[in-house]
């Protein structure tokens, strides 16, 4: 006996989310009501420390940190106005969401005489589903799963019946970010990292900002 099933399935959905301008991006925030200060200004102790503001809300260009510069390609740039009630809602994006899913059974049962009987199974499943963030800083999650079995049902004598049983599982599951083992971000921002397997490096990055 043998069977195979196969699941598809590809949802999309519109999201919307906030995205700094080309101007935020090369330090000018004039456009903001909040007054950014200067760290490099701040003078006193807890709790009284003053800061001074940048001028114009204006970051110098040369204060950027150059991680942030290169963070900036997955956060794509605003592609509409912000909705009307909704602050800072400027960009418009569409969530793919797939899931692939195979399931393969094979069954074979023997009849080796009247007094043995045979039956072996092999079941194998194989899941993978993303998550998709903003651009490609979403998250996969990938199982892949197999089981043996052996079975033999053996009559001894007329009172006494011997059923003798194998079985081997086996599972993997991973829960990576979306750019694991496709592009090794640390190496690109200089950031040290230790490997032991060629394979196994990847990047989580977040970014949250209130305006």
């Amino acid at each position: 006996m043998s069977n195979f099933e196969g699941f598809r399935s590809r949802e999309a959905t519109t999201a919307f989310a906030t995205t700094m301008t080309a101007a935020m991006r090369g330090g000018d925030f004039s456009a903001i009501p909040t007054i950014l200060q200067d760290p490099t200004t701040r003078t006193g102790t807890p709790p009284n420390v003053t800061t001074l503001p940048y001028g114009g809300n204006q970051i110098p260009a040369a204060r950027i940190d150059k991680t942030s510069l290169l963070l900036m390609k997955f956060f794509p740039l605003p592609n509409q106005p912000a909705l009307p009630g909704v602050p800072n809602r400027n960009y418009q994006y569409t969530v793919n969401t797939p899931v692939d899913k195979d399931q393969f059974n094979q069954r074979i049962d023997f009849n080796q005489n009247s007094n043995s009987q045979w039956f072996g199974r092999y079941s194998w499943t194989d899941e993978l589903t993303v998550s998709p963030g903003l651009t490609t800083d979403g998250q996969t999650l990938y199982t892949r799963a197999s089981q043996w079995v052996l079975s033999n049902v053996r009559i001894l004598s007329a009172n006494k019946v011997n059923e003798a049983r194998f079985g081997y599982n086996s599972l993997f599951n991973n829960i990576t970010q979306q750019l694991a083992g496709v592009e090794n971000v640390d190496e690109e921002i200089g950031v040290p990292v230790k490997i032991t397997d060629k394979n196994s490096w990847g990047f989580r990055t977040s970014c949250s900002a209130t305006i």
